[in-house]
């Protein structure tokens, strides 16, 4: 019995921080058009459990748990194909998940309730909001759904890896606690960020993903933060986004705006300045419960 599933990762967050009420983390996601895709072989005559990669840990608890769930025997084999660099604030341990429940479900034909699904991964780790589809607000410590927003598939995202990586879980676990004054803030950026959206307001919302990068310099800092920002003033940019617990950072532009390609160009050329590779990352708003492998797609991991 084989199912394949996938889910996209996430370029950082638009805002993220913490919210007046107890035990309120949150985060708003960037949904990007690089995937994790899952491929799901069970195996009910065999004992034997194989995963690829090998150190694909989290995978591999979170499967169990399914199939001990569903009340089936812990005989498959479990591939994971990513797009997606770990340790950088894209969401890919997230999206391995997801995808990998996708996969299970699709090959053994049985449905897994999604308050069941956030149970599991609570008891793994802080999870982004990937499951839904499109943008959402998302307790990312109790992994639960705060709202969905609306999204805007013209927005892209030039981004800039500052080099090494973060492991979430233990960032997480060290994060400091946020003052009942910053807690006020987020809120209100939060209930304006979920207005901006309804309203298709895209520079109110790069100027509230900008303040929350900025606000997140007390506690992942980016040493480039203030060079970016400058230059998307500059070409009057849609605003800068962050990796709150990643090592990415990005301007986000509008692929509609006619110097769309001019912007691009100069971004890049100011990256290199600082020795910065410039990536595109665009917006993905659509479904991803289940994405074809397309014979040309650009894969790691493969085995």
């Amino acid at each position: 019995m084989l199912g394949v599933g996938s889910a996209s990762g996430k370029f950082g967050e638009l805002l993220q921080g913490e919210l007046p009420e107890k035990d309120s983390h949150f985060l708003v996601s960037f949904p990007i058009s690089h995937f994790s895709i899952a491929r799901f072989s069970y195996l009910n005559s065999d004992k034997n459990i194989t995963i690829f990669p090998p150190h694909k840990i989290k995978s591999i608890t979170l499967a169990k748990k399914i199939m001990t769930y569903f009340g089936l025997s812990q005989g498959w084999q479990l591939t994971i194909f990513s797009q997606i660099a770990e340790g950088k604030g894209l969401g890919s341990s997230t999206a391995d998940l997801v995808a990998c429940a996708r996969a299970i479900t699709n090959a053994v034909r049985m449905h897994l309730p999604m308050k069941v699904f956030l149970k599991f991964l609570k008891e793994i780790e802080p999870s982004d909001g990937v499951m839904y589809e499109g943008a959402v607000c998302f307790y990312h410590r109790k992994v639960r759904l705060h709202s969905r927003l609306n999204c805007f598939p013209n927005l892209m995202i030039a981004g800039m890896d500052e080099g090494g990586s973060i492991d979430t879980v233990k960032f997480n676990q060290e994060l400091r606690s946020y003052t009942l004054k910053e807690r006020k803030e987020y809120a209100v950026l939060l209930d304006e960020i979920i207005s901006a959206t309804k309203n298709s307001n895209i520079k109110k919302i790069g100027a509230i993903s900008t303040r929350s990068a900025i606000l997140n310099q007390q506690i992942n800092p980016k040493r480039n933060l203030d060079y970016f920002i400058n230059i998307c003033n500059t070409i009057e940019g849609i605003g800068v986004i962050s990796a709150h617990s990643g090592t990415y950072i990005g301007i986000i532009l509008d692929k509609n705006d006619q110097s769309y390609f001019e912007k691009l160009v100069f971004i890049e050329k100011k990256a290199k300045e600082r020795f910065l590779l410039m990536e595109k990352f665009d917006l993905f708003p659509g479904n991803n419960k289940l994405l074809p492998v397309e014979s040309n797609m650009r894969i790691n991991n493969v085995p």
